[in-house]
């Protein structure tokens, strides 16, 4: 969790906005989970929160508690729509702040 912290500290920093790590301090060593699946969860998630935030902060939380991890990540970024949140776990989706215009075609000589 502090290696993913530092990877967007300096992302949030680069773009003027702050970056708020709150992990607990009593995390375990060890824990059962698809550490490939999780890793790329957060870091799409927080890419999303730094990319999105013009100004403000984006603060990324951990706690551990009865075994389970919570993670919270808060931006002060545009937010979703309605529509978008309905929709946010239907693969391939993309939200309407990610649109963008379609790549120039290639100048040829």
């Amino acid at each position: 969790m502090h290696e993913l912290s530092r990877l967007f500290e300096l992302q949030a920093a680069g773009k003027g906005i702050a970056f708020e790590p709150q992990i607990a301090d009593s995390l375990p060593d060890v824990v059962r989970a698809d550490e490939k699946r999780l890793r790329q969860i957060l870091i799409n998630v927080l890419g999303n929160a730094v990319k999105f935030t013009a100004q403000g902060r984006v603060a990324f939380r951990v706690t551990w508690a009865r075994e389970l991890a919570r993670f919270e990540i808060e931006d002060s970024g545009p937010g979703m729509s309605d529509a978008e949140l309905e929709r946010v776990f239907e693969p391939f989706m993309r939200g309407s702040a990610a649109a963008c215009p379609p790549a120039a075609a290639p100048a040829w000589a």
